[in-house]
């Protein structure tokens, strides 16, 4: 047996549910009123009726156990019937049955052989895809007063021998026939009726309600008999006999969590909320004037709550099918990789709301950790993007402060910053990876930096070329003045003019241009004086050698010290002896090789002549 937890309003569902399937199988003459309540977890049922209303005890008892059957939350509860006249306090029978589920048969409205499986559901014929149960929200029971209560005695028909196997394989009934046995048997069953202690009280309650109801029924009523239709026109409108839309809208809600539970895919989910959507708008065909509005309304906002969960769910569905649809181009900016994370973010976010106790649970749990796993694979990609986005914006600044540097450099030193400056920023930009979304811009930029950075470099290369020459030019300058002082005149004169075309060799573009072109024209009149120094220096020396070797207690020679050469002729003595005395010519040659040295001694060449003028010897210096 269940534990029953229900509240005043429940038991007033169900005694207006019982007493009305009561009204609807017996005549119409036999006048009931049902009250219902639980006590020590047992359902308590109280039929009242008039003290002259006349029924089959079994049939009252049969269409009871038949509505308990229907209300699914009933199931293998223990349920006693009472059954008392009203005004009475005691009831005069009783019976006890455990409410069994009925089988449920195949229903017209059923689509397809196996009702079990379908998930399609017709609104125009309200098929859908098990039986509906009978479970109804009938209108608020006749009242019945204090006015129409008798005293008068009453006579009840009972079947002395109704019995558990008499009467149904699913009930366990015990009855008795007069109010005296019940009370010998049941002493105090009156204080278990405590529950039911008000009921006259209730009914009056029931009975001011209803009567508050608009005068606007009783009308609508009144001009639907006249004009004919009123029958269907009051069971279209729920007030009357079944109201199919809330039998369905109960059924399927009993159904509903299943079949959200069971849906695998967007697509599944989204034919069970067109399923409960189609419902609620059925439902809102009951007018407010219904005693069916109220139960319709509750449903209704179950429905409604549901039908929200689940476009929670399909928009957060949505939104990953989009971003995973992005997600197979490149991203072209940081903005884009922004959006997808946003689209990530608003499928992630209601998907971790959804509870595991949630019907929806299932579906979201085969694709949250997927989602997650994307937003925090994206996430890196957006750590790598800003930090490469960072770096382009680094070298943007960098490059504007290069450009201002290389614009007022001209120090070796200015030009170094400068190169430093342009190799950082193209360091930064090659750096940047092919597949980040800066790439683009950042080969732009190198296409204008590299050539400032090639400039540069080269400007730098220049200036300390320069700057070396310069150093070099007077280096060489120095030495030349040492050998001077040596009396190295050769050596002061080479030193002399290195040191002139060094300087010449300094860069035009350089800063040290302007100061090398001033020690060119120094340092050439310091080689020409050490030039002409070392001429003075050479012909004393060689002409006190060409004295030496022209006269040797004989004058043999005469010579002459011109600008680039020397001239020596042989005096007519020397040539008369030459000619008379062959022996001598071994001195001629002993002269000539004299001459020979001279010359190179000198640099100047040397020309011999005889007294007659003819040419005997030549010697150019080596």
């Amino acid at each position: 047996m269940i534990k029953v937890t229900l509240k005043k309003e429940d038991m007033q569902l169900l005694a207006s549910i019982l007493q009305e399937q009561l009204q609807m199988e017996l005549p119409p003459d036999k006048v009931f009123q049902v009250l219902c309540a639980i006590q020590n977890d047992e359902l308590m049922v109280l039929i009242q009726h008039h003290l002259d209303v006349y029924f089959d005890i079994k049939k009252i008892f049969a269409v009871l156990e038949k509505t308990l059957q229907s209300q699914s939350q009933y199931h293998e509860q223990r349920v006693k019937f009472y059954v008392r006249v009203s005004g009475e306090k005691v009831p005069y029978t009783k019976n006890s049955i455990i409410v069994k589920p009925k089988k449920i048969q195949e229903d017209s409205r059923i689509i397809g052989e196996e009702a079990t499986t379908s998930s399609d559901y017709s609104r125009a014929n309200h098929q859908l895809i098990f039986p509906p149960l009978n479970i109804l929200n009938p209108p608020s029971p006749s009242p019945i007063t204090e006015d129409n209560i008798s005293d008068s005695p009453f006579n009840l028909l009972v079947d002395d021998n109704i019995s558990d196997s008499s009467y149904s394989s699913d009930s366990s009934y015990s009855s008795d026939n007069s109010l005296l046995e019940e009370s010998k048997d049941s002493p105090g069953e009156a204080e278990k009726f405590d529950p039911f202690a008000d009921g006259q009280n209730l009914l009056k309650t029931k009975h001011l309600s209803l009567s508050s109801l608009p005068i606007l029924l009783g009308g609508v009523l009144g001009v639907a008999v006249i004009f004919g239709g009123g029958a269907f026109f009051l069971t279209r409108a729920c007030v009357i006999g079944e109201c199919k839309e809330l039998e369905i809208a109960h059924q399927f809600k009993s159904n509903t969590q299943q079949l959200i539970r069971q849906a695998k895919s967007q697509k599944e989910l989204v034919a069970v909320q067109q399923q409960i959507d189609t419902l609620i708008s059925d439902l809102k065909v009951i007018p407010q004037w219904s005693p069916r509005y109220q139960s319709a309304q509750e449903i209704n906002l179950s429905f409604s709550d549901q039908s929200a969960k689940i476009t929670q769910v399909l928009k957060a569905l949505e939104s990953a099918n989009l971003a995973e649809k992005k997600t197979k181009t490149p991203p072209t900016s940081l903005e884009e990789l922004r959006a997808r994370q946003s689209l990530w973010l608003q499928a992630i976010i209601p998907l971790e709301s959804i509870k595991p106790g949630n019907e929806l649970y299932g579906l979201v749990r085969a694709n949250l950790s997927k989602y997650q796993s994307n937003l925090q694979t994206l996430n890196q990609q957006l750590l790598s993007e800003e930090s490469w986005l960072e770096k382009l914006t680094t070298a943007k600044t960098i490059a504007e402060l290069a450009l201002k540097r290389e614009a007022n450099a001209k120090s070796d030193n200015d030009w170094q910053r400068v190169q430093s400056a342009w190799q950082e920023v193209v360091n930064d930009l090659k750096s940047i990876p092919s597949n980040s979304t800066t790439h683009q811009e950042a080969k732009n930029l190198l296409t204008d930096y590299q050539p400032r950075l090639i400039l540069a470099r080269n400007r730098v290369r220049k200036q300390a070329a320069a700057a070396l020459n310069f150093k070099q030019a007077v280096n060489m300058a120095n030495q030349a003045k040492v050998y001077e002082t040596q009396n190295k005149w050769q050596a002061a004169i080479a030193s002399w003019e290195q040191a002139v075309q060094i300087a010449k060799q300094v860069s035009q573009d350089s800063s040290f241009y302007n100061q090398a072109q001033s020690l060119i024209q120094p340092y050439s009149t310091a080689q020409a004086q050490a030039e002409k120094q070392q001429l003075d220096g050479n012909l004393a020396q060689t002409r006190a050698d060409l004295g030496k070797t022209c006269v040797n207690k004989m004058r043999f020679c005469i010579f002459n010290i011109e600008t680039r050469s020397i001239v020596v002729r042989l005096t007519p003595e020397y040539d008369q002896a030459l000619q008379s005395n062959p022996d001598i010519q071994s001195h001629l040659q002993a002269l000539q090789e004299a001459l020979g040295v001279i010359s190179g001694n000198s640099n100047l060449p040397v020309f011999l002549y005889n007294s007659q003028g003819e040419e005997r010897y030549i010697k150019m210096p080596q």
